[in-house]
């Protein structure tokens, strides 16, 4: 929001995945990844804590879900909402050329060879981080919510089941 603010005639999208891939990829993740900063502060301050309760850390990832949702929401429902709009990524490998197209709209620019590009992306949706080599990924056959209480589970869902405002190639 900060940027839009500073930068009035700027637009952005706002990537959106379901959470049972979310909470897995940052489980995977080193510690240090994103929300790091708040990871590396509990692990510098009380190493014990996930000793005690493992879960806490998948349940950290699982609020942080919640809470960037909602702060989208905010942002979409103030006067920034005309400069931002959202895409599902399950949209968007669902169906590429609809989806960029609708973002290269919303941006006013041209599609031209940027979808190329962006079936290459899809295809390695994870890349080895040596020597820039892309690697096929194939997500964990887990549904990350089963593990979860059922407040959370719950609020896990209606961040992702209720429509978003301002979504493209719904």
């Amino acid at each position: 929001g900060r940027l839009l603010v500073g930068f009035p005639r700027s637009r952005a999208v706002f990537l959106v995945r379901h959470y049972d891939q979310v909470i897995a990829s940052q489980l995977a993740a080193s510690p240090g990844s994103f929300p790091g900063p708040m990871l590396a502060e509990i692990d510098r301050t009380s190493p014990s804590l996930w000793s005690w309760a493992p879960e806490l850390r998948a349940e950290l990832y699982a609020a942080f879900y919640v809470d960037t949702v909602e702060r989208y929401r905010a942002l979409a429902a103030s006067a920034l909402g005309a400069s931002i709009r959202c895409l599902r990524y399950e949209t968007l490998v669902r169906d590429p050329v609809a989806a960029v197209t609708a973002v290269a709209t919303f941006f006013g620019l041209e599609v031209g060879d940027a979808l190329d590009a962006v079936r290459a992306e899809l295809r390695c949706d994870a890349k080895a981080r040596v020597r820039g080599v892309q690697t096929e990924f194939v997500a964990p056959a887990q549904r990350a919510a089963t593990r979860f209480r059922s407040p959370i589970r719950d609020a896990l869902e209606r961040a992702w089941s209720e429509p978003l405002p301002g979504e493209l190639a719904a």
